[in-house]
């Protein structure tokens, strides 16, 4: 290729190491509310789910949603029928239900991509938007098919 064209051509973004740092820069970059940590541990919270940016190690980011109703075990059928039905039927994010020691269900989503190479900010940026996307469509498909008989978790 001449040196004119490449001369003229966008610059590529580098893939870089990816930290706390650069996951609230992203946060920031698109303007989301978001609470932090002493540890620097990123939150968003929205009115029905609160989701968490989480580090696997080296190996993977993952955003982790949890739906803030919760419903006893009667529900846990239901609950675990829409979470196989949504895994079934689309690739992320990843939808569980989870059983604490007092027997309330919670439904749960994660969406996971891997950094070990890094990302460029851009991919970072869209691993952030995507992630909030899957997850607010998990949890308001969960309220279209839950409407009313669970009760919303109370900050303590």
């Amino acid at each position: 290729m001449p040196d004119s064209l490449t001369a003229n051509a966008i610059p590529q973004e580098v893939p870089r190491l990816v930290d706390q740092e650069r996951v609230r820069q992203a946060v920031e970059r698109a303007e989301l509310h978001y609470v932090s940590d002493e540890h620097g541990n990123i939150a968003l919270p929205w009115r029905i789910v609160t989701m968490q940016i989480v580090f696997q190690d080296v190996r993977a980011l993952q955003m982790r949603g949890m739906w803030h109703r919760i419903a006893s075990m009667e529900y846990i059928d239901d609950l675990r029928a829409l979470a196989m039905q949504w895994n079934a039927h689309r690739i992320g994010p990843k939808a569980h239900v989870s059983i604490d020691d007092d027997g309330r269900v919670s439904l749960h989503g994660e969406y996971t991509v891997p950094i070990r190479a890094g990302m460029t900010d851009t991919q970072l940026d869209y691993f952030l938007q995507t992630g909030v996307r899957l997850l607010m469509a998990l949890m308001m498909q969960a309220e279209e098919v839950f409407p009313d008989p669970l009760i919303a978790v109370v900050e303590e």
